[in-house]
């Protein structure tokens, strides 16, 4: 028998709703899954179906047609939500919201007469062999998101040991100030040469800086009449004498 309403679109759109706010002020992640993934796995393919309009098929094809239809749309909306920035659970939750609604509310405009959308006519057996699909189904999802956010946790963006020179005050325009911070995982030393126009004017060895640590040294340089110099500052690695970085400044001429 055909339906006499457009109930499901709106148990839909108040599901989102609710998906919505799930986000937004409950910090329990199995709540949160548990009001989501409906809309995440059918109810937002649901709603596009009928955007669309009458599917033929038995209920368990629809059923196959919606949930794939959310996941077509969640990727769609994983690529969107990475290029603006917004890859976050209620980023998510968002769109998958705004998806279900526009679609709610095209299928309204376009198919006012909800007799015109074929009703299931009744709900499939569900046999012990669906359970175990669904079943394997859920662990591999779960596994999934379980690897990526261990792999999360445990990325870490690329670090270095930073070295700087700068000018002092403008009322000593030829102090510089030298700085190392370090980055290492482990106590390092490091040796800190400064060059003026090629010539070496400083050279500080066997420096110890801790991780996150930060070393300076102030030198004062006096500047030199009518033109600019070059200060170079290089830092280098004790073991093998290897340079590690280098940064530089021009001084103004007196």
């Amino acid at each position: 028998m055909p339906p006499t309403s457009h109930r499901d679109l709106m148990a839909a759109c108040l599901w989102a709703l609710a998906a919505v706010l799930a986000v937004l002020f409950v910090d329990n992640t199995l709540i949160r899954i548990i009001i989501c993934a409906p809309l995440l796995l059918f109810l937002t393919g649901h709603a596009a179906l009928r955007a669309l309009g009458p599917i033929g098929g038995s209920p368990p094809e629809r059923v196959v047609y919606a949930v794939g239809a959310s996941i077509a749309i969640s990727l769609v909306g994983g690529y969107l939500l990475n290029w603006i920035g917004y890859l976050t659970p209620l980023g998510w939750a968002l769109w998958l919201a705004a998806v279900t609604v526009l679609a709610t509310v095209i299928a309204l405009h376009r198919h006012p007469n909800p007799a015109a959308v074929p009703a299931p006519s009744g709900l499939p057996v569900f046999r012990i062999w669906h359970a175990t699909v669904l079943g394997i189904a859920i662990l591999v999802t779960y596994g999934a998101y379980g690897m990526a956010v261990r792999d999360e946790a445990g990325q870490r963006q690329f670090k270095y040991t930073e070295l700087w020179m700068l000018p002092g005050a403008p009322a000593a325009p030829g102090n510089l100030v030298i700085g190392i911070k370090s980055a290492e995982a482990e106590p390092r030393h490091f040796d800190v040469e400064v060059r003026l126009d090629g010539t070496t004017v400083a050279l500080w060895r066997s420096i110890a800086v801790e991780p996150g640590a930060t070393w300076t040294r102030e030198l004062a340089v006096a500047p030199r009449e009518g033109r600019p110099q070059k200060a170079e500052a290089l830092l280098y690695q004790p073991v093998g004498n290897a340079l590690y970085r280098r940064v530089s400044t021009i001084i103004p001429g007196a």
